[in-house]
């Protein structure tokens, strides 16, 4: 039994079915259209939406559930340890680091692509993603920052750099910030850019606390948590403004040799913007389309990290992709 901050979680979880219902007011999904106009619909979705802040905020909820008992952990916890795979004869090591609210077994795959080529492989797992749901309720950006500078120090060089979404930008952000060593740059589907309007992400982070939980949007097979806080969502968005910092600040500054594979279709992050900055910051960087297959569990075209996700052929360009990168 996993044990968490009782208090937060649960109203947390109070929060987010008060916000849920007012969202339902917003679509009409709830209520009668015929005794409900749309002003008084957003009205009531405005006051929810105050009420789940406050609800939090005012204590109260705070006090019934501290006394309420433990809370389950979720069904979908995965493991908390970091995985390591030693490759005979390596002539390299790999830092590979997993997606938001994303179980890093999962990279397993691919951490093995990398060791047919000779190169150790080191898949960790990022705060938020270690099998306790209270580390998502607050932001983890500081300990992501922590977990990067422990894990180069214990990577021998030459490293290569490679992350999915969320890992491929923070590997880069942390080289551009100077606290990461990358003698190259594997990427999948980085999140350079989003396709949530920055704006609009902004007024989410302001309005609402990190301790809401909200369901994940990933396929069963791939997810965490199923209702994770909004801390390692927030911790994204910070990593993705340094991020944007960054590379106004380091603009013509030589970088390894990378290689990036984009799905053109991809419904998370935003593919174009994603290839104009690779264009203007890193131009020395490939850039390979691989499109993810459409499996029967309906989810975004996010997901190109496995053979199911993009099929033999594609896999197979993906493991000749890497070999080719590792030797620039």
């Amino acid at each position: 039994m996993i044990r968490v901050d009782k208090a937060k979680l649960g109203a947390s979880i109070l929060s987010r079915h008060i916000i849920k219902t007012g969202a339902l007011f917003f679509t009409r999904q709830y209520v009668n259209p015929d005794l409900m106009r749309k002003k008084f619909a957003i009205f009531l979705a405005v006051l929810c939406l105050i009420l789940g802040y406050l609800s939090y905020s005012w204590g109260l909820w705070t006090y019934i559930f501290s006394i309420s008992g433990t809370v389950p952990p979720s069904p979908n916890a995965r493991r908390s340890d970091d995985t390591f795979f030693k490759a005979d004869g390596a002539t390299g090591r790999v830092l590979l680091v997993h997606g938001l609210n994303f179980d890093a077994s999962k990279l397993h795959p691919l951490a093995e692509l990398f060791v047919a080529e000779k190169q150790s492989v080191l898949v960790p797992r990022l705060a938020g993603h270690r099998g306790a749901i209270e580390e998502t309720l607050s932001v983890p950006t500081e300990i992501w920052f922590s977990q990067v500078r422990e894990w180069k120090a214990g990577l021998e060089s030459p490293l290569t750099c490679a992350g999915y979404s969320l890992g491929g930008l923070l590997v880069t952000e942390r080289y551009l910030k100077g606290e990461l060593e990358c003698s190259g740059f594997v990427l999948f589907a980085p999140a350079f850019a989003l396709r949530t309007p920055g704006v609009l992400a902004d007024f989410l982070i302001r309005m609402t606390p990190s301790s809401f939980t909200v369901p994940s949007g990933i396929p069963q097979a791939y997810m965490h948590f199923d209702h994770p806080g909004l801390g390692p969502t927030y911790a994204l968005a910070q990593v993705l403004q340094s991020f944007d910092r960054l590379l106004k600040e380091k603009k013509g500054q030589a970088m390894p040799p990378g290689v990036v594979f984009i799905d053109p279709r991809d419904q998370v992050i935003a593919p174009e913007q994603v290839r104009e900055r690779i264009r203007d910051h890193f131009p020395e960087w490939k850039i390979v389309e691989i499109e993810a297959v459409d499996l029967p569990e309906n989810h975004a075209f996010h997901l190109i990290i496995d053979e199911p996700h993009v099929g033999a052929e594609q896999w197979l360009k993906i493991r000749n992709e890497i070999g080719s990168a590792l030797k620039r």
